[in-house]
């Protein structure tokens, strides 16, 4: 593989680690500042909206002006819009930050084309290796995306917003768990409780009705003893 190839493949890398980030945090970054919870999921949606948008458009820019000046292009756009994502966070700008995950599919649209720059770098039989190679890459940039959050001083804030979500939504789903297995058990028990209640019922008359007999027996034991006892 010659140098070219080489490059592309850490471009590829770090031009990627935008879609893990934006996946794993753009849901925890949401629920904090979205004034709606249920629009909490609504930035990495429009990142995903972006993307599919803009990649018709980075294949026309780049079939006009070429490879490297597309790839720069890109590269100087995602920047700003992240640093914008970062300042709306800062603001908690909820309409800010989810316009931002919008653009940044901007970068990623064009961040697909690296495998067919890479196919074109090398000769034809090499091509396939070379794709290869930026798929990898793809890969990469997942772990890259995560590392680079983890060694940031922000990781804490967010772990403990995700703790307190997770933790939310395991209490809400044990709620719904224990009360739709509850309402199964009673569906599924409701026949034999009738029944129950039948023979509870019937028991009881079998057993007043035995009472009744053992003190009828009893009054006739006490009275043939008066009897026998007469002289």
């Amino acid at each position: 593989m010659n140098k070219n190839v080489w490059l592309l493949f850490a471009s590829n890398a770090f031009a990627f680690s935008v879609a893990p980030v934006t996946v794993f945090l753009s849901g925890i970054i949401g629920n904090s500042i979205s004034p709606i919870k249920s629009l909490s999921t609504l930035p990495m949606s429009l990142s995903i909206v972006g993307t599919a948008i803009f990649i018709i458009a980075a294949s026309k820019i780049m079939s006009i002006t070429g490879r490297k000046k597309g790839f720069i292009l890109s590269s100087i756009t995602t920047s700003l819009f992240a640093l914008l994502a970062a300042y709306s966070v800062y603001r908690q700008n909820f309409i800010l930050y989810s316009f931002s995950c919008f653009c940044l599919g901007f970068g990623m649209a064009f961040a697909h084309q690296y495998r067919f720059a890479a196919a074109e770098s090398v000769d034809k039989e090499l091509a396939p290796k070379a794709i290869s190679l930026l798929l990898f890459a793809g890969i990469l940039s997942a772990l890259l995306g995560l590392t680079f959050f983890l060694m940031s001083k922000i990781s804490k804030i967010f772990s403990n917003s995700f703790d307190k979500i997770s933790s939310k939504f395991k209490e809400k789903l044990q709620e719904v768990l224990q009360n739709h297995y509850r309402a199964a058990g009673e569906f599924f028990f409701e026949p034999y409780e009738e029944i129950k209640k039948i023979l509870r019922i019937s028991h009881d008359g079998q057993v007043a009705k035995m009472k009744e007999s053992k003190k009828h027996v009893m009054n006739a034991v006490e009275n043939a003893k008066k009897i026998l006892a007469k002289p």
